[in-house]
């Protein structure tokens, strides 16, 4: 303790300074910690509401699709192959296909819902 004091007497600016980053570096850190243990305790949605900036394969994770079945939905839908490079979101897929967005994204979640409750082949 009796360091401390000399230390703060001799270079009360330094020690002010180095106590006021350490208890940022606290303050960060446990914040930090919190963020990342709610990101695992609650992964992904299910089914959550399908938008443009989805890709085909994030749907699938989301609507607990096997990737092949949600591609064979995908090439039924827009009559385009499976990708086969960088993954590309429903909207950059329905302009390719000459498709509206939204009209992509209602087939879609239809057709999901339709495999989901047992209909598919």
């Amino acid at each position: 303790m009796k360091r401390a004091l000399t230390v703060w007497k001799r270079h009360p600016l330094a020690t002010a300074v180095f106590v006021g980053l350490l208890a940022l570096v606290i303050f960060f850190g446990w914040r930090t910690f919190h963020k990342a243990r709610d990101f695992w305790d609650h992964p992904i949605a299910e089914n959550q509401p399908i938008q443009g900036w989805m890709t085909p394969r994030y749907v699938a994770e989301s609507w607990h699709i096997d990737k092949p079945d949600m591609f064979q939905i995908m090439h039924e839908l827009t009559d385009m192959p499976p990708p086969d490079g960088k993954p590309q979101p429903l909207d950059g897929i329905a302009t390719a296909a000459g498709i509206p967005p939204q009209e992509l994204i209602e087939n879609l979640t239809a057709a999901l819902q339709d495999y989901q409750s047992g209909k598919h082949d």
